[in-house]
């Protein structure tokens, strides 16, 4: 009798327990091969995305930590080295891909994507370059490098120069960190005190908190949490 009963409480408990398992593709952040240069609203054609317009999807196994205060996704070694070569063609002067990563800004221009949790659309935008003047009121992702991998750092809309959000999780501002090739120029630019106005302005936008919401899901990050990409 006894040795029935803890059966039974063990299988309403295994039932009515949630599922803390995670499956890899329960996190996406997928590559478009469709360019969109038009600064306007594309949201709704990210949403519509078909299988055959996919370059490239990176999920959790491609993922080699998740900064949640940076927003920014470091990939593995591996997938690195999968990602780089997908726009080679476009830079035909590049032959290496120990070469290829120091052109990594300048790849995946106005390309879109799309990010996903458990198969669920979250938000889309475009990758683009921190110097390029189109005035993108929408998610917008750098591409970087570190110590051989590449990194993804997702900003919630298009702030010139800048190559990771500078708006922490507790809404502090941390400094603008400025693309290396950019910083003389911002610093002749901050003699201006309008510039740092206009670009903290844009920073702390409504719009820019709205989008930044949309980034920083909250089932997103149970999503990474699970899988012990969280950092």
């Amino acid at each position: 009798m006894i040795k029935f009963l803890f059966h039974s409480i063990h299988h309403w408990l295994s039932a009515s327990s949630p599922s803390h398992e995670v499956a890899n593709d329960d996190f996406q952040l997928i590559i478009l091969k469709i360019g969109y240069y038009e600064a306007q609203n594309i949201l709704p054609y990210l949403q519509a995305v078909a299988a055959g317009d996919i370059l490239f999807t990176i999920r959790l196994n491609e993922i080699d930590a998740y900064n949640w205060d940076k927003q920014t996704i470091t990939l593995t070694k591996d997938a690195t080295d999968n990602l780089l070569p997908l726009e080679a063609q476009d830079i035909s002067t590049i032959d290496e891909i120990s070469l290829w990563r120091k052109e990594i800004p300048y790849v995946f221009p106005a390309r879109g994507f799309i990010v996903k949790s458990r198969g669920e659309w979250q938000y889309g935008g475009i990758f683009l370059s921190a110097f390029s003047e189109l005035a993108i009121d929408y998610p917008v992702a750098r591409l970087l490098t570190e110590d051989e991998k590449a990194i993804i750092s997702l900003l919630p809309l298009h702030i010139p120069f800048v190559t990771i959000d500078p708006v922490e999780q507790s809404e502090h501002i941390t400094r603008f960190l400025i693309a290396d090739e950019a910083k003389d120029d911002v610093k002749h630019l901050e003699a201006d005190a309008s510039y740092s106005d206009w670009t903290i302005g844009m920073t702390t936008s409504d719009l820019a908190n709205e989008f930044r919401k949309r980034i920083r899901n909250e089932k997103i990050k149970e999503v990474l949490k699970m899988a012990g990409k969280l950092r």
